[in-house]
């Protein structure tokens, strides 16, 4: 049987504008999502060694403990990535997110046990680039993000078991080049100093 055709077809009935602008719209959004499948495939390995790093200095703090660290080892967004399964509850401010922070965004609402998930970034920088970028659509009804005026950074989770691990320092919610300065706790009270600055601070919620 011949699938090859020698005349023109010219009923368009099945043909539908909203069908294009759908698949139009996925295109759009897809922009973003082909950057993280680029990232992650070009630093899988960096990716991996810096979690193992991560997890060993997160497992031999102890919790009357402070860890003062100066390194570029490892990238901010993997420190998400160590704990994703573990997770409930997760409070990160930056100045400026990459599609390696947004990664580690999608990956952490993806879990099923995350409870929630806030993010801070600054207006002046970030909110343009988050929805220019098609980044907003991806974390929509996933991440609470707030834009204000915002140079703070951390990271601050509760795991399943009820520990609480804080990263405050200089590294944006980005791929980390440069040496930083980290301080690690896993001290109560600073989580929730972070936490409920998260919360309570005035801005604009997306």
């Amino acid at each position: 049987m011949s699938h090859f055709r020698n005349q023109l077809n010219l009923d368009f009935s099945g043909v539908s504008m909203k069908n294009q602008n759908i698949s139009q719209k996925e295109k759009t959004e897809n922009k973003m999502l082909k950057k993280i499948t680029k990232h992650n495939f070009k630093f899988k390995n960096k990716i991996e060694n810096d979690c193992e790093v991560i997890k060993q200095l997160v497992s031999e703090l102890q919790p009357d403990e402070i860890l003062n660290l100066i390194s570029k080892e490892f990238d901010s967004p993997n420190i998400v990535l160590s704990f994703v399964n573990q997770i409930e509850r997760l409070f990160v401010a930056t100045w400026a997110i990459t599609p390696a922070g947004i990664d580690a965004l999608v990956k952490i609402a993806s879990n099923e046990i995350i409870k929630e998930c806030w993010i801070i970034l600054d207006k002046t920088h970030s909110y343009k680039w988050i929805f220019q970028s098609d980044a907003y659509k991806i974390l929509r009804g996933k991440v609470k993000i707030k834009f204000l005026a915002n140079h703070s950074k951390f990271i601050c989770f509760q795991l399943s078991s009820g520990e609480m691990v804080n990263f405050v320092g200089s590294m944006n919610f980005s791929r980390n080049p440069r040496f930083e300065n980290i301080t690690i706790d896993k001290t109560q009270s600073n989580f929730e100093f972070y936490r409920d600055f998260i919360k309570n601070i005035g801005g604009e919620i997306v």
